[in-house]
């Protein structure tokens, strides 16, 4: 029988029914013989619900105490796994949980965003050898400084991960409130289209567009070591049908995969003299010193001698990186926070034989005034930052000309070389009469 990790999102144990649902789940899969693991996050918005308590206690503080701050939302985890715990024990199946220190989840001492050292787990391993499900609160670690931390939005999705690659486990099946991965998400768009299956760099790809049922850091772990993933609905949801990520991609070619909006993010506008120094560089260590991530960035000369470097990263993070940017290059440096946009992809591979399509919603969204801020074409995607109010409408747009109209089909047939697929299309790619 299979040893598995199983993870459960906040959406999923939101409620005390959704608790006994998920703790059902569990029972089953080990009623099979099968050895589990779990990995919880927060009920519900319970993360938010921290934050908030601790901007209105403190509001200066909550933004400069991290130690503290991490401290505070961990405890979130916490609650989730034990009463996880009891809710399968009350199943029948005897059950144990263990914080992320407890776990032995070690981390680096990066507060608020801390990347994952080292995973012992030895007291979970005893708890399986004893016939017990280990749930370990996700989210979190301890650092070389005996310091809890927390990984950042997202973060539960990559304990589950380490922990079933330190396991050895056969899978790992993060349940969600969408029954798995699809072409762009189901609830902005009605006619999208769930992958039964993605290889692992495919599955990569979306997550660092924005397709939130997978995190991008838990995509590139599994990725490392070749662990299959299940991508499913929670049982307070649906069915298990979902999406089974495993393997590398087999063949080039025009593939593709979606589109994908990442909402909360901004641009870090720095503008400052090139003379002297790598001002790239510069910016970049400061950021990856205070333990920033930077979604891309943009270098370009504006003026004689100076250069303008917008760097896009997540809204929560503009303060924090606004402060270390003034400090790190001070005199003759300045810098802004933009207002907070959405970053919008389409994600596949050969993209330049879906041009046509391409054009046709380009055109179409500006026909309804939408003009993005910033747009990069390239084989690999095609990104946008627009305002948050147009983000649903230009997913909705992109994803009927490239998906509805069936442009994704005859640019794969012409890559494998049919002719009958080369025939002229009009601008919203659909073949003439």
């Amino acid at each position: 029988m299979a040893l598995i990790v199983c993870k459960f999102g906040g959406t999923s144990v939101a409620t005390p029914d959704r608790i006994r649902a998920a703790a059902a789940r569990i029972a089953a899969i080990h009623a099979e013989g099968h050895a589990i693991a779990v990995v919880i996050s927060a009920m519900g918005h319970t993360t938010d619900e921290l934050l908030g308590l601790a901007a209105a206690v403190a509001p200066a503080s909550a933004n400069r105490c991290r130690r503290e701050l991490d401290l505070i939302l961990a405890t979130g985890e916490q609650l989730s796994a034990g009463l996880l715990a009891l809710a399968i024990a009350e199943a029948g199946v005897p059950a144990v949980a263990f914080t992320g220190p407890q776990a032995e989840i070690m981390t680096d001492r990066s507060h608020n965003n801390a990347r994952i050292r080292d995973v012992r787990a030895r007291r979970v391993r005893r708890a399986l050898a004893t016939g017990h499900v280990p749930v370990v609160a996700g989210f979190q670690g301890l650092s070389s400084s005996r310091d809890i931390t927390t990984l950042g939005r997202g973060g539960s999705d990559t304990t589950a991960v380490a922990l079933a690659v330190a396991l050895g486990a056969d899978r790992c099946d993060i349940y969600t409130d969408v029954d798995g991965i699809y072409t762009a998400d189901p609830r902005l768009v009605p006619g999208a289209r769930r992958h039964p299956r993605l290889h692992h760099r495919e599955a990569l790809m979306l997550a660092h567009a924005g397709a939130a049922v997978l995190h991008p850091r838990a995509a590139a772990l599994a990725a490392i070591h070749e662990l299959p993933l299940r991508i499913l609905s929670s049982p307070a949801f649906g069915p298990e049908s979902g999406t089974l990520v495993e393997g590398a991609v087999p063949v080039e070619g025009p593939h593709l995969l979606g589109v994908a909006a990442a909402a909360d993010t901004t641009r870090l506008i720095v503008e400052l003299p090139a003379h002297g120094r790598a001002p790239t560089a510069a910016v970049l260590h400061a950021l990856g010193r205070a333990g920033i991530p930077v979604e891309s960035l943009d270098d370009r000369s504006i003026e004689s001698g100076v250069r303008r470097i917008a760097v896009a990263l997540r809204a929560e993070h503009a303060p924090m990186a606004e402060r270390v940017l003034r400090e790190a290059l001070r005199d003759e440096t300045r810098v802004r926070i933009e207002a907070a946009r959405t970053k919008v992809t389409v994600v596949g591979t050969g993209l330049a034989s879906y041009g046509a399509a391409l054009a046709s919603a380009l055109q179409r969204l500006a026909r309804d005034g939408i003009e993005p801020d910033d747009l990069n074409v390239s084989e690999l995607g095609v990104t946008m930052y627009l305002a948050p109010e147009h983000a649903e409408h230009a997913v909705r747009t992109l994803h009927d000309a490239l998906f509805a109209a069936g442009e994704i089909d005859r640019a794969q047939r012409r890559a494998a070389g049919d002719p009958g697929a080369a025939a002229r299309i009009d601008a919203r790619g659909r073949r003439p009469a």
